[in-house]
């Protein structure tokens, strides 16, 4: 431990012998409990590139969760609009094969399948 020349300021340096992922899901686990140690004029923060990456993951993954609260509603409105809305004309059957180059080209267009692409 060495503590700084006017006594106010500690460092405690320790490490692990662990890869990257395994120290930052280590300082998740440990991080509330180190900060609860502060007190009576001493403040408790871990610092270094696990705890780094611990409080990046933590933000990144609070904005993402609000972007995504914010983008599936527009992205639901676009679809709906692209996708939604259906009129008389867009349910016809249109038939793979002109009507002129097969007598049968218009059984293609049975009343069943009218009804599930327009739901009547």
């Amino acid at each position: 431990m060495t503590i700084s020349p006017d006594g106010h300021t500690g460092i405690l340096i320790a490490g692990a012998n662990a890869s990257t992922d395994d120290m930052v899901k280590a300082v998740d686990e440990v991080k509330g409990e180190l900060t609860e140690l502060s007190g009576d004029g001493i403040e408790v923060y871990p610092t270094g590139s696990s705890a780094l990456w611990s409080d990046f993951n933590k933000a990144n993954h609070d904005a993402m969760i609000q972007a995504e609260l914010f983008s599936w509603p527009v992205t639901l409105a676009i679809m709906v609009l692209a996708f939604g809305s259906s009129s008389p004309r867009d349910c016809r059957c249109y038939s793979p094969l002109p009507a002129w180059s097969h007598p049968q080209a218009d059984s293609f267009c049975s009343t069943a399948s009218r009804r599930s692409r327009c739901g009547r």
